[in-house]
């Protein structure tokens, strides 16, 4: 199973910064977790602290196929991930599934950001229920990408509230 990462800080700061002891702690696990990376975060002004800023909440996402630990990329985007809202998420893969940037969480559709440990048991009928209801066709081939799909078509469907 997969390993995460998140962090909620009073205002736009570094990743590093926030969580300065436990981040080499949760890179270390990518010893285990190795098949890939990912991470997304909502900088200030994107509305992730319920402001009523104007402007869409929409995260920015680096993902990496390589193991975190060893990973260049993965440390320029520790380095540069810096918001109110910041998810991380060392991946190991379900049995038979592809080590792609499509299969490797954080997943994101509009401005929900989503990632989880573990499996979803989706069959194909319900794979086509899915995207019958509306569900996007997934990129990758995971089960979670879908599930996110199902997610955000049901958000869809209810009514607004109010805050």
């Amino acid at each position: 199973m997969c390993r995460l990462l998140g962090v909620v800080s009073r205002g736009e700061r570094p990743l590093p910064d926030i969580v300065p002891e436990e981040l080499p702690l949760f890179t270390a696990l990518s010893e285990r977790h190795k098949d890939g990376w990912g991470v997304a975060w909502y900088p200030s002004g994107t509305g992730a602290d319920g402001g009523d800023d104007p402007a869409p909440l929409l995260p920015h996402l680096r993902r990496g196929t390589d193991t975190a630990r060893v990973s260049n990329a993965y440390g320029d985007t520790i380095a540069e991930a810096r918001g109110e809202v910041i998810v991380a998420h060392l991946r190991r893969a379900s049995v038979g599934l592809a080590l792609t940037p499509e299969n490797t969480h954080p997943f994101v559709e509009g401005p929900v950001t989503f990632s989880h440990n573990g499996q979803f048991d989706l069959s194909d009928e319900l794979r086509e229920r899915i995207l019958a209801r509306g569900g996007r066709a997934p990129l990758g081939t995971t089960d979670s990408e879908l599930f996110l799909s199902l997610i955000t078509a049901w958000a869809d469907e209810l009514p607004p509230r109010d805050g």
